[in-house]
């Protein structure tokens, strides 16, 4: 008799917490996809731009009880990479400084959920947590953990359009001649691959010192490319940066 006793009082404790809510990633048809589990980590690799890196991360929260719930989505920052700032969407969109909001989710309903991130061009890790709980029982919870991933060569310049630099010919097989261009005492030729991986800097040739760089009477400044497997590689002098294919 005692064992049966024990069993209804086990039951009764599992249904009194069970978990009222789950996270789903968004599909591409807009609709949830795979689950996530509870307290799971979404890895946003994050892509350049103005040179700054974005990141965002979707999710779908769906209220599995019988009954409509107003859920709690709060944000924690574990860390940050500095001067990077991120806001959320849970019905509204927020900005920066807002890290708490609430929504009514219907029974058995779904509710979108966006996270955004934005940071300068630095290489490491930016993580948050997402946690959405019932209003008036907040050990009823689910979380997630977004990462937001600034790999090594994501700071491959951006291409600037009308930025005074061309190069030619392009493609090339051997030499290219930047045109137009006259190269400062301080500046260097940087070329990098399109991972964005710094192949070499080249040193200003009227600094003295051996260099793929040379000034042809009248042609501008060419480059020695010869030595690049064939593919497509970024040109960069100060702040400008210009595309360009060797064959």
């Amino acid at each position: 008799m005692k064992k049966v006793v024990v069993v209804i009082v086990f039951l009764g404790a599992v249904c009194a917490y069970a978990q009222s809510f789950k996270l789903y990633e968004l599909s591409d048809n807009g609709e949830k996809g795979a689950e996530i589990a509870n307290g799971d980590t979404l890895t946003d690799t994050c892509k350049a731009y103005d040179e700054k890196v974005s990141g965002e991360t979707y999710a779908v929260l769906e209220n599995l009880s019988n009954e409509d719930k107003t859920v709690v989505c709060t944000r924690e920052i574990i860390y940050m990479i500095e001067d990077a700032q991120t806001y959320f969407c849970w019905g509204n969109c927020y900005p920066p400084d807002v890290s708490i909001d609430t929504a009514r989710v219907r029974a058995a309903d779904v509710y979108l959920f966006s996270a955004h991130y934005t940071a300068p061009i630095v290489v490491g890790s930016s993580i948050v947590r997402y946690v959405f709980y019932d209003a008036d029982n907040r050990e009823d919870s689910v979380s997630l953990i977004c990462e937001y991933l600034t790999p090594p060569g994501t700071s491959v310049p951006l291409i600037v359009a009308n930025n005074s630099l061309s190069v030619y010919p392009n493609p090339t097989n051997d030499q290219l001649k930047i045109k137009n261009y006259e190269l400062k005492e301080n500046e260097n030729i940087e070329i990098y691959d399109v991972m964005g991986q710094k192949l070499y800097t080249s040193p200003n040739p009227s600094k003295g010192g051996k260099s793929p760089i040379s000034f042809g009477e009248g042609q501008g400044v060419r480059l020695d490319v010869s030595h690049l497997a064939n593919g497509v590689y970024f040109l960069k002098v100060a702040d400008k940066v210009v595309k360009f294919v060797k064959e």
